[in-house]
């Protein structure tokens, strides 16, 4: 099967919203964005800042990193660096969209910030005639969906008087299951 057989056709690209284009990705950004807002609210941040990472940070790998980084006092460069180095790979394959995005502008920067890898299949999938507006829209309910998902975690977490005692056995075994 090639890349051309698993592309939206042109003539079915209208039938397709952006919301219809995510809800797949919602699925898979949900469960495990509530996990990293109950982690970080278990680890002690504010439910807020959980939030505000998945909105700033929007990395969902580097996000997971950074809760016993921050617990242990890492310094914010080393958090910093260590995230440069997991997104990597987004400089990559971001080139090869680099002509499907807008050619200037905020929009742009967005979509080179929102750029992830769930993001990166649907915007692959997309005709080329698909306008910057529906892809940024795209880009913009996949984040929503992470930071749905922080916040319903986050808010549960810092209500949850619970230990974390053998909480790492079950992030292996929900991220088995999503795989």
């Amino acid at each position: 099967m090639t890349h051309r057989d698993l592309a939206i056709s042109e003539r079915d690209a209208d039938r397709f919203s952006a919301l219809a284009l995510t809800t797949p990705v919602a699925m898979g950004y949900i469960p495990p964005g509530t996990v990293f807002g109950f982690l970080s609210a278990q680890a002690g941040a504010e439910w807020w800042l959980a939030v505000l990472s998945g909105i700033v940070v929007f990395a969902g790998a580097a996000q997971y990193m950074m809760i016993p980084m921050l617990a242990a006092g890492l310094p914010v460069g080393a958090i910093a660096l260590a995230t440069l180095i997991v997104n990597l790979r987004h400089v990559f394959y971001g080139l090869s969209l680099l002509n499907k995005f807008p050619p200037r502008g905020l929009l742009r920067w967005y979509m080179v910030f929102a750029l992830t890898d769930e993001t990166y299949s649907v915007l692959t999938t997309v005709p080329a005639n698909t306008s910057h507006r529906k892809m940024a829209l795209v880009a913009l309910l996949n984040q929503s969906w992470w930071v749905l998902g922080t916040l319903i975690g986050a808010v549960i977490g810092a209500q949850a008087q619970i230990t974390l005692a053998g909480l790492d056995f079950v992030l292996a075994a929900l991220f088995a299951v999503l795989t």
